[in-house]
């Protein structure tokens, strides 16, 4: 929390995810070459104003109760947290899945 910076009403963490993802290929945790966005991600926020946690991820995330318990155990979200999507943390998967029905009644 200490190096969180604003956004709006929010607090979050200060780095992008194309930073964070580089960070991540120079340390080995990812596959070099590959692009953040090919896999599913989400960030949380601090809203200061109601002083909670809100998990913002894509839906293949959300829907996985074991991933948001690691989530919550990792970044020690003790306090009950907001689970929501966000049109920014979109798997390809499910861009894909959004893109073939586009057209469609």
């Amino acid at each position: 929390m200490s190096e969180a910076e604003p956004y709006g009403d929010c607090l979050t963490h200060p780095r992008s995810h194309v930073d964070v993802w580089a960070k991540f290929e120079r340390s080995g945790r990812v596959s070099r070459g590959s692009e953040y966005e090919e896999y599913p991600r989400g960030r949380v926020m601090f809203d200061t104003t109601n002083e909670s946690f809100t998990i913002l991820a894509d839906k293949c995330i959300l829907n996985r109760k074991g991933m948001i318990a690691q989530i919550k155990k990792a970044l020690n979200l003790l306090k009950k947290v907001r689970l929501d999507t966000d049109s920014r943390y979109r798997c390809p998967h499910c861009l894909r899945g959004k893109q073939t029905n586009v057209g469609e009644d």
